[in-house]
């Protein structure tokens, strides 16, 4: 369950709104009577409890080593795209003389 505000989590929020496995609140002008009508809901139909929390493991899989995977990619890509020339002018710098 989240609150309506989740921009900086857009991604994650999408894919588990349309798995099933996220209840999103919504803005309202009375937030904790929503959210107690959602909780009575939840606490009252097991059924629907546990498909939920089913359908949001299943996405949190399916993410699973997205970091790994990502920083792969980017030492890929930062690999390719040194070249000689500027890997070459870091070692001519001079370094500091001591005084």
């Amino acid at each position: 369950m989240t609150g309506p505000h989740m921009w900086n989590f857009a991604a994650i929020t999408k894919a588990m709104m349309a798995e099933g496995g996220l209840i999103q609140l919504h803005e309202t002008l009375e937030p904790a009577a929503e959210l107690a009508q959602v909780i009575q809901e939840l606490l009252s139909d097991d059924e629907r409890r546990v498909q939920i929390g089913e359908h949001a493991r299943i996405v949190c899989e399916s993410n699973r080593g997205a970091t790994t995977r990502t920083l792969s990619l980017l030492a890929t890509i930062l690999d390719a795209s040194a070249s000689p020339a500027r890997e070459a002018s870091f070692s001519t710098v001079p370094a500091a003389t001591a005084k």
